[in-house]
């Protein structure tokens, strides 16, 4: 079980990374080029469906958008509080 429990813990890493890249990419004002536009499709691609699952839910404010906050709290509990002491973690 121990295998499953780092497994998990490595995808809840690569899941913040990759939401606190979407953030500061849509954050920042970045040049338009190639490798730019990649990233931001490759995030859009992965972090985008969670996002996207999660506004159906959050009422929007404005400009702030909350979904990603949530996604990352809703994944932390759901591992962290869950699934992961399930496993004996």
């Amino acid at each position: 079980m121990d295998i499953i429990i780092r497994i998990g813990d490595g995808f809840m890493f690569v899941a913040w990374a990759l939401t606190i890249a979407y953030i500061v990419m849509s954050i920042l004002p970045l040049p338009s080029n190639r490798t730019i536009a990649a990233i931001r499709d490759f995030l859009e691609q992965t972090v985008g469906p969670v996002l996207r699952f999660v506004r159906r839910f959050v009422p929007p404010l404005g400009p702030i958008d909350l979904s990603p906050m949530i996604a990352l709290i809703g994944l932390s509990l759901i591992w962290g509080g869950v699934l992961k002491p399930l496993l004996g973690g």
